[in-house]
């Protein structure tokens, strides 16, 4: 029982979307697989491609090599910086919807479209 459960493991990590599979050849994948890759592997190879792709401003790398953000970060370098979010909450006003990404211990970012508007911590 112990071996199948370790080759099912296996198994499911080496499937060709699994983001163990993507480290190895980033430039294979389309942009939606990279950027749902690094949920869950922050490797030197995917973090180059999404550098070679432009998908985040220049300026933004400090702050996520720093695990910082700033107003107007963009959602994605958001979540490089600071990694997915507990959970999140929308509301939606005449200005138009709100995120607020709940990260705990006391640490909430508010976003509109796609960038931060504000964080407390």
């Amino acid at each position: 029982m112990k071996m199948l459960l370790i080759a099912a493991i296996l198994f499911i990590t080496a499937c060709a979307g699994s983001p163990m599979h993507i480290a190895q050849n980033p430039l294979d994948y389309s942009d939606g697989d990279l950027v749902e890759a690094t949920h869950w592997n922050k490797s030197p190879a995917i973090m180059e491609e999404i550098k070679r792709r432009n998908f985040i401003p220049e300026n933004e790398w400090r702050l996520i090599n720093r695990g910082t953000i700033e107003i107007g970060m963009s959602r994605l370098g958001t979540v490089l910086a600071l990694g997915l979010p507990l959970s999140s909450n929308r509301s939606a006003n005449a200005d138009g919807t709100q995120e607020q990404w709940v990260y705990g211990r006391g640490m909430y970012v508010y976003l509109e479209g796609d960038n931060v508007t504000a964080w407390q911590n």
